[in-house]
């Protein structure tokens, strides 16, 4: 509650927030919230069954794990996670350092043109932020309308109750763009507060409530998800190419 309350209040906090979340972008948003709750420069957030099988990486010894409520069945457990600064190789100082995906200026132009292919014309192609601006817009206007009338079905004794739907939407889709394109700039490498002022998230204060910004949240996460998946695997397939 106490995070919901910082994050939807101060327009600097949103932003440090969606650095975390963008860090973190296969988590859903409740997961978010409780990274960055707990430890907020955390990246990269798995289990230690997945550190351990699948990037051959202890986790550090001490190092408390960030606990994530999940549900199976309609039962309700905590599971931990760590980040990867939080672990090592299971080879020491000999092991294979692992390395966060990150767009090179010289990958761009690839990358823009695999969006392209996959979620139709990009505006703004000028250079790569514009293009990821353009991008938010686009992916936005294509997938908002569910998440916003999840939202609005869900204003009954909330602080948006009594204003108007036009409002809601209005305000609910800037914020909607700008956070999701603050997040895939972010993941890409490129730091984000250059391109924005806090102004572009005074909205964030319509949605105080636990209730319209998970609805918000979940939006934000679930879209900006998509063009972040669709840019790791352009870059993998680019490496990939370039081997053969």
């Amino acid at each position: 509650k106490e995070t919901i309350d910082n994050i939807t209040t101060d327009p600097e906090i949103w932003l440090d927030f969606l650095k975390t979340a963008s860090m973190n972008y296969t988590n859903s948003f409740s997961e978010q919230l409780l990274i960055y709750a707990q430890r907020k420069e955390a990246v990269a957030c798995a289990e230690i069954t997945t550190w351990n099988g699948t990037y051959k990486r202890f986790v550090n010894t001490g190092c408390p794990g960030i606990g994530l409520l999940t549900e199976n069945n309609g039962n309700f457990h905590i599971k931990y996670v760590w980040g990867l600064n939080d672990t090592h190789s299971i080879y020491g100082r000999k092991g294979k350092k692992l390395k966060l995906w990150s767009v090179p200026k010289v990958y761009e132009e690839q990358i823009v043109e695999s969006l392209e292919n996959k979620f139709g014309q990009i505006e703004n192609k000028d250079n790569f932020v514009e293009a990821i601006k353009s991008l938010a817009i686009h992916l936005t206007d294509d997938n908002y309308s569910d998440y916003f009338n999840d939202l609005i079905a869900s204003k009954v004794n909330t602080r948006l109750e009594n204003i108007s739907n036009d409002v809601i939407e209005k305000n609910y889709k800037e914020l909607l763009k700008n956070s999701i394109a603050f997040m895939i700039i972010n993941r890409s490498g490129i730091e984000p507060t250059s391109y924005f002022n806090y102004t572009d998230f005074s909205n964030i204060s319509f949605f105080q409530d636990i209730e319209t910004i998970s609805q918000l949240g979940t939006a934000i996460s679930d879209i900006s998800g998509m063009g972040l998946e669709e840019i790791y695997l352009s870059l993998k397939n680019i490496r990939i190419a370039e081997i053969e």
